[in-house]
C-alpha cells in the first residue's frame, strides 16, 4: 500500500510540474540547469557531497524521464557521469555504468540514437574496469536497454548479439551469428 501512495504522489507532483510548464514556466530545464551548475562547483568537494548529488540527480533525472522531459533528464545524468569520472575508484565505475544505463533510457527516449551507441560503448568500457578488479555490474539493465536501441534502429537481426552473460562488438554492430537467427528462423515447410 505505501507503494501506491508514494506513486500516486509521484504522479500528482507531474501533474503540477506540467501545469507549470504549460504556462510557460520551464521548471524542468531550470532544475537541470541548476543541478548541473551545482556540480559543477561540487567537482573539488569530498567523495561523500559527490556520492550525495550523484543520488540526488538519479531521483531528479528519474523524475525528469518519466515525466518524459528527456533532454532535461539527459543534462542531469551527464553531469552525474561526470561526476562518477572524477574518481578512478570501484564503487564510482558502478555508479557510472549505472548513470550510462539511465543515460542510454533517455537517449533512446529522444531519438538520439548515435549518442546512445557512444553511451552503450562506455558504459561497457565500465564493465570492462570492473571485470578487471573481480567486480560485475548489472548487465541486465544495459542489455534492455541495449536491445531497445537496437530495435528503434530496426536491426532486429542484431538483437540477437546481445547474449544472456556477454554481447558481442563485432564490426559496426554486424553480429556474427546471422546464420544462426536465419537456421532458426527459417520458415518450415508447408503445414
Amino acid at each position: 500500500m505505501p507503494c501506491l501512495c508514494v506513486c500516486a504522489c509521484r504522479h500528482l507532483l507531474h501533474h503540477c510540474f506540467q501545469a507549470l510548464m504549460d504556462h510557460g514556466v520551464k521548471v524542468a530545464s531550470f532544475l537541470a540547469n541548476s543541478f548541473s551548475r551545482r556540480c559543477s562547483y561540487i567537482a573539488e568537494s569530498d567523495a561523500h557531497v559527490k556520492v550525495k548529488a550523484i543520488h540526488f540527480g538519479f531521483v531528479l533525472g528519474g523524475f525528469l524521464s518519466d515525466a518524459g522531459w528527456y533532454g532535461d533528464a539527459e543534462n542531469v545524468f551527464l553531469a552525474c557521469l561526470q561526476l562518477c569520472t572524477l574518481h578512478d575508484e570501484v564503487l564510482h565505475w558502478y555508479r557510472a555504468v549505472e548513470c550510462c544505463v539511465r543515460l542510454l533510457h533517455v537517449r533512446n527516449g529522444n531519438c538520439k540514437y548515435h549518442l546512445g551507441e557512444e553511451t552503450v560503448k562506455l558504459a561497457q568500457l565500465y564493465m570492462d574496469k570492473l571485470a578487471k578488479h573481480g567486480h560485475q555490474a548489472n548487465k541486465a539493465a544495459l542489455y534492455g536497454e541495449l536491445c531497445a536501441l537496437l530495435f528503434a534502429k530496426s536491426l532486429y537481426d542484431e538483437v540477437f548479439c546481445v547474449k544472456e552473460r556477454d554481447f558481442f562488438w563485432c564490426s559496426g554492430f554486424s553480429c556474427r551469428y546471422h546464420h544462426l537467427y536465419h537456421v532458426l528462423c527459417r520458415p518450415t515447410g508447408g503445414a
